[in-house]
């Protein structure tokens, strides 16, 4: 590639870098909420990745299709930044979403899609190229006089600051502020998250030019282990988790009497995060049982699909069994942000149980392919779901005299998305208990999250920051204000 060439291409990807930057600065730098800044410079280098896919890899109908399918995934993640104000959840949604564009790089350019060819795409990929603007003379004898510039230029800037503020009193009042030494490390520390925003975006892009293909993964090691040795545990397991669901089945779902002194509510309000890790546990053994049986005779493996299969269904059973006592635990005691995650997870993991029976008796079937895609799914399902709002509005319909102080804390600590649906019951018998910082489990968040909300509302705001779920609370702003000034002094 020529000097000009190269000069043009890495303008071109300085230019989009310089631009996704710009979309992301406000929240990278000032804390700004997210909003449409980041949904549409997510949206930016997805296009930028298919263009420049279609220029140069030219990818075939099959590859093509599953990078498609890939934006049934990408573009919800993408847009989540618009809608909601879940912190936690819009994190992992970015994570997602650069994964997902991670994937897509490399299925569209065919450097693979294993587990190494993901690390090299994060961490090797994007700055490999950078030497290349060294290795041609004549650009990087220029780059090279730039950077000495700037070092000489440092020293004479601050001589001649320290010289003119001395001479007048105003320009060294702005001076002593500028200068101060913290307001300096944050610059430097904007400065330098620019700077690896800026190179990691536009290398990305640069570096797929010409890629260095990851080696292959090596061939496992087969073991070999007594089928005795490992049947003899799963028997056993299988035969404890038949009769446990035979008890949830019996008393949990069929209504048979339960012992005395057990009472119906709090043999249900128990055991919902124990039943999961057992689930999760069985997972594993039966992940490395598998493993290690491999190669055992026809007979004894179709022996060991059964059990497999008998195990899976258990997790099944154990994971509606967790979801149907969540269910009963929220009708008492309302709804809250882990019991809605459990309840999303515990429905992931029962689909991954389907899966998994799907996998035993179907060697073909790509099951941590599905698995990542089941996981998305069900992340994508919570986002949208909107969590937050929904919890408001359900527990704000069961707020009594005697739960109203409860409540409302725990409804304050959720994100804006909720707002709408309890500031209403924020009347003035609450606000002076909290003006007078009365503690109960929630309240201090609550007293934080009130100023909290009430400043994202009051923020400056442009396009970047547009999320429909501040504009239903906007309508709230004078309320927030009133509470504010009179009783979070």
């Amino acid at each position: 590639m020529t000097n000009e060439n190269l000069r043009h291409e890495w303008i071109f990807y300085a230019v989009f870098a310089a631009m996704v930057s710009f979309l992301t600065a406000e929240m990278l730098f000032s804390g700004m909420p997210t909003g449409a800044g980041l949904s549409l410079a997510l949206i930016l280098c997805d296009i930028l990745l298919f263009f420049r896919a279609f220029l140069q890899a030219k990818p075939k109908g099959k590859i093509l299709l599953q990078a498609v399918f890939l934006e049934l995934l990408y573009l919800p993640a993408a847009m989540s930044f618009v809608f909601f104000n879940n912190a936690l959840l819009l994190k992992l949604n970015f994570a997602l979403a650069l994964l997902l564009l991670i994937i897509k790089a490399n299925l569209l350019f065919e450097t693979g899609t294993e587990l190494n060819a993901l690390c090299y795409s994060l961490f090797i990929r994007p700055f490999h190229k950078i030497p290349d603007l060294w290795k041609e003379k004549r650009d990087g004898k220029k780059l090279l006089h730039i950077a000495l510039g700037i070092i000489i230029a440092i020293p004479v800037l601050f001589f001649f600051l320290v010289l003119l503020g001395s001479s007048d009193a105003v320009f060294e009042y702005y001076m002593d502020e500028w200068l101060d030494f913290e307001n300096i490390v944050k610059f430097l520390q904007k400065v330098l998250l620019a700077v690896a925003l800026f190179m990691a975006t536009g290398s990305f892009y640069r570096s797929m030019r010409r890629e260095k293909t990851p080696q292959p993964i090596t061939k496992p090691h087969e073991y070999h282990v007594s089928a005795v040795l490992i049947g003899i545990p799963l028997v056993s397991l299988s035969i404890l988790l038949l009769l446990f669901s035979v008890v949830q089945c019996s008393f949990l779902f069929f209504g048979a009497k339960l012992p005395d002194g057990i009472s119906y509510s709090a043999y249900a309000h128990k055991g919902f995060f124990q039943l999961c890790f057992a689930a999760f546990l069985v997972y594993i053994i039966v992940a490395i049982s598998r493993i290690l049986t491999k190669n055992t005779e026809k007979k004894t493996k179709l022996f060991f699909r059964f059990l497999y299969t008998l195990l899976f269904l258990s997790c099944v059973i154990l994971c509606i069994s967790s979801f149907y006592r969540l269910v009963l635990y929220e009708k008492e005691f309302n709804f809250t942000r882990l019991r809605i995650y459990v309840q999303f997870f515990v429905a992931m993991m029962a689909v991954l149980s389907i899966c998994g029976i799907i996998k035993v008796w179907a060697e073909k079937f790509r099951l941590i392919r599905a698995a990542f895609l089941i996981c998305c799914t069900f992340l994508l399902l919570l986002t949208y779901f909107n969590a937050d709002a929904f919890i408001a509005q359900q527990n704000a319909l069961h707020i009594t005299p005697a739960n109203k102080e409860e409540s409302l804390d725990y409804l304050y600590s959720l994100s804006l998305d909720a707002l709408p649906y309890y500031i209403e019951h924020a009347d003035e018998d609450y606000l002076k208990k909290l003006e007078k910082g009365e503690q109960t489990i929630y309240s201090y968040e609550a007293r934080h999250s009130l100023k909290e909300n009430l400043r994202r509302l009051k923020e400056e705001k442009d396009l970047r920051s547009f999320n429909t779920g501040r504009i239903k609370a906007e309508a709230y702003t004078e309320k927030l204000e009133k509470i504010e000034q009179v009783y979070l002094p």
